[in-house]
C-alpha cells in the first residue's frame, strides 16, 4: 500500500514540478541565446537584432530565468507544506485516514516524494547553470581537468572521490530529511491547537529551531571545560587520520546527528497522527 501512496504522491505533484523545471531550463536556454545576440559583435548579428534591444531582452530573459528559479524553490517548499497539511490534516485527512494504511505509511509516502523533489530541484536549477554558462570547448576542458583530478586524487588520498561525494550526497539527504520532518512536526504541534493552528505551527518550528540552536550553544560551552590535554589529544589523532577520514568523520558525526533529529521528530509527528489527530 506504501507503494500506491507513493505512486499517487508523484502523480499529483509531477505536473507541477515538471512545469516548473521545463519553465527553468527554457528561461536558461532563453538567456543564454540573448545573451549571444546581445554580446556578439558582428556585422550580421547587428542587423538581425539592434544591440540596445538585445541588451533590453537579455536583461528582461535574465529576470526571468531568476524569477523562475525563485519560482522553484517557492513551489517546492509550498507544495511539501500543502501536501502534508491538506491531503492529511484537513477535508481531504477524512479520506486519507479511511484507507487501511497507518501513520508510517502516510508519514513516509509525503516525506519521500518531498525528498525526491527537493534534490531533484538543486539539480534542474544546477544543470540550468550548466546551460547558461556551459560551452562545447569548457564541457570539454571540464570534463579532462575532472579526469585527471579523479586520478590524483586517488593516487594521493587512496581512495575515490566519486565515493565520498556519494557519501556526502548521502549525509545531504538525511540532512533534508530532517528538516522536512521538522516542518512536520511543527505542523502537527500547531494542530493540536482548537484555532489558529497554521500561526502556532510557525511558532512551533521557530520555538523547536530555538531549542536546537540552544542546545547547540551549551554544547558549545561545555566543550570549554574540557582538560586542554583531551583536546590537544584529539586534534593530534584528528591529524594523523589524514584529511580524507577527517573528513569522513566529520560526515559521520552529521549523519547521525541528523538521523537523531530526523527520528525524534519522525515519532514526534507519528505519535500526534496516531494518538492526537484532529481534522478540520
Amino acid at each position: 500500500m506504501l507503494r500506491r501512496l507513493m505512486k499517487y504522491e508523484f502523480l499529483s505533484t509531477g505536473r507541477i514540478f515538471g512545469l516548473c523545471y521545463i519553465g527553468v531550463l527554457l528561461a536558461a536556454v532563453l538567456v543564454r541565446i540573448l545573451s549571444e545576440f546581445a554580446y556578439n559583435q558582428s556585422e550580421t548579428m547587428r542587423e538581425l537584432l539592434p544591440l540596445p534591444m538585445a541588451d533590453i531582452f537579455a536583461a528582461l530573459s535574465a529576470f526571468l530565468y531568476f524569477g523562475m528559479i525563485v519560482a522553484v524553490i517557492v513551489v517546492t517548499l509550498i507544495l511539501i507544506l500543502q501536501r502534508f497539511y491538506k491531503n492529511l490534516l484537513c477535508g481531504e485527512g477524512y479520506l486519507m485516514h479511511t484507507l487501511p494504511v497507518n501513520a508510517h505509511q502516510l508519514i513516509c509516502s509525503k516525506l519521500t516524494a518531498a525528498v525526491v523533489w527537493t534534490v531533484a530541484s538543486t539539480v534542474v536549477v544546477m544543470l540550468s547553470i550548466v546551460l547558461l554558462v556551459a560551452t562545447p570547448g569548457s564541457m570539454f576542458d571540464f570534463l579532462f581537468a575532472f579526469g585527471d583530478f579523479l586520478q590524483r586524487f586517488q593516487q594521493e588520498a587512496h581512495f575515490s572521490f566519486l565515493v565520498l561525494c556519494l557519501e556526502f550526497f548521502v549525509v545531504l539527504v538525511v540532512a533534508v530529511a530532517a528538516s522536512i520532518l521538522q516542518i512536520y512536526a511543527a505542523i502537527m504541534l500547531g494542530h493540536q491547537a482548537p484555532k489558529h493552528r497554521i500561526l502556532l505551527a510557525v511558532v512551533a518550528y521557530f520555538a523547536i529551531q530555538m531549542i536546537l540552536s540552544t542546545a547547540s550553544v551549551f554544547l558549545l560551552m561545555g566543550a570549554f571545560f574540557v582538560p586542554s590535554g583531551v583536546w590537544d589529544g584529539l586534534v593530534a589523532w584528528m591529524a594523523g587520520l589524514g584529511p580524507v577520514p577527517a573528513m569522513q568523520l566529520a560526515m559521520l558525526f552529521m549523519l547521525v546527528s541528523n538521523l537523531v533529529l530526523a527520528a525524534v521528530f519522525y515519532f514526534m509527528t507519528e505519535y500526534l497522527m496516531r494518538r492526537h489527530l484532529n481534522l478540520e
